[in-house]
């Protein structure tokens, strides 16, 4: 499942406000605003079950305003490669 990275988070952003603003694209599995003392620290990530539904949301919604005073920054996290296994078999 798509990860994204959603920059440029307002600091008293809640989490059903950020889920609502992707969920037209597809479905949201998980929403992960990072915060300190409470306040959001300006980023968090969206998970999406499907990758054209995240592609979809990252073409519409990066570089736009959220609430008309933040600039989002919307991008897919690369998934990191499988990791391989060399040790010799019995």
């Amino acid at each position: 499942m798509p990860r994204l990275f959603a920059g440029g988070l307002p600091s008293d952003l809640k989490i059903e406000t950020l889920e609502k603003l992707f969920t037209p694209f597809g479905k949201v599995i998980q929403v992960d605003i990072k915060r300190i003392n409470g306040a959001c620290i300006g980023f968090g990530f969206v998970e999406m079950e499907e990758a054209a539904a995240a592609e979809q949301a990252v073409w519409a919604l990066d570089d736009t305003f959220l609430e008309e005073q933040t600039k989002l920054m919307v991008h897919i996290i690369a998934e990191p490669p499988p990791i391989l296994d060399f040790s010799p078999t019995s």
